[in-house]
């Protein structure tokens, strides 16, 4: 799941991101970084490590200079979330604790700040910053799905089910919604409502992770 969460947060910052694409762009013409050539020799390549130094190094610069001439807030957000994916999730918070100083109303900021909580182990303060989300935007699946992510996390499974099946309603292709609900149902010994979930997705085409649809199967195969 820390796996699903991260690439949520570095996904929409690099499709987003003018800055981090050329800084991407940069790195792709070798004005940084080493790896080794499959077909002769060394060349340059843009390596994660130097990807995420770089895009921090860039959004240094960026919010100092933004922030000074329009007081661009969301600046915050995205550096807050170039440093998650260089693995500095302390400091990322506090970048999206200051965007939100600076504008207590941006969905986005509050949803990432979650997910960053989320990966940091924090699911009771995730759960603030979500229902924040939520506030600001009523129908936001991914804000309900995550919350429901952090209610398993924490073995709140009823409360679990509840939110996932909001985000469900609000987004009927919601992947992660699926996947946790399937989950939840488990834990609850609920088997065969776990199993009505993985059909619902099936019918969406939604793809269940395999672990999870085994570990079901083991417990109670999939009626027919």
């Amino acid at each position: 799941m820390g796996n699903v969460l991260a690439m949520m947060l570095w996904t929409p910052f690099r499709a987003r991101c003018p800055i981090a694409n050329a800084a991407s762009g940069r790195l792709a013409t070798g004005t940084m970084g080493l790896g080794r050539s499959s077909v002769s020799g060394w060349r340059r390549v843009p390596s994660p490590a130097a990807k995420s130094m770089a895009c921090t190094r860039v959004w240094y610069s960026v919010v100092r200079i933004r922030t000074k001439q329009c007081g661009c807030t969301r600046a915050y957000t995205w550096w807050g979330l170039s440093l998650v994916k260089a693995g500095k999730t302390p400091e990322a918070l506090e970048k999206f604790d200051q965007s939100s100083r600076l504008d207590p109303n941006q969905t986005k900021n509050y949803y990432y700040w979650g997910l960053a909580l989320l990966l940091d182990n924090h699911s009771e303060q995730a759960i603030d910053k979500f229902e924040n989300a939520l506030l600001l935007d009523p129908e936001n699946s991914k804000a309900y799905a995550s919350w429901g992510v952090a209610l398993n996390h924490l073995g709140k499974y009823d409360e679990a089910i509840k939110k996932l099946e909001e985000a469900l309603a609000q987004n009927s292709y919601n992947q992660q919604a699926y996947g946790v609900l399937v989950d939840a149902h488990f834990h609850r010994g609920q088997y065969q409502q776990a199993w009505e979930v993985a059909a619902r997705a099936r019918k969406n085409k939604i793809t269940i992770a395999q672990a999870s649809l085994k570990r079901l199967s083991d417990a109670s195969p999939e009626p027919r």
